[in-house]
């Protein structure tokens, strides 16, 4: 197993839902990726603001009345940008 595909897995069990092949093969292909200058967050994960899967549990804690289903890919001050898992 890849390393990346172990991470795959940890943010599939966050969401307790299979990830979209599409933001799959972003995840592990296509980040840091760069628009408007700024980079997106995507893997490896970890407990920092600085990967998807960190920056997602810090938008959960903080607006948990957010559906469960955004995966945080860019945060900047006090928005998040999000895939609609």
């Amino acid at each position: 197993m890849f390393e990346g595909d172990r991470h795959l897995e940890a943010l599939q069990a966050l969401f307790e839902a299979p990830i979209p092949v599409s933001v799959r093969e972003w995840l592990i292909n296509g980040t840091p990726e760069v628009i408007g200058g700024l980079p997106l967050l995507g893997l490896p994960i970890g407990p920092d603001l600085g990967n998807a899967w960190g920056a997602t549990q810090y938008l959960r804690t903080c607006r948990p009345e957010l559906p469960t289903r955004f995966l945080v890919i860019r945060l900047l001050g006090e928005r998040a940008l999000c895939v609609d898992i």
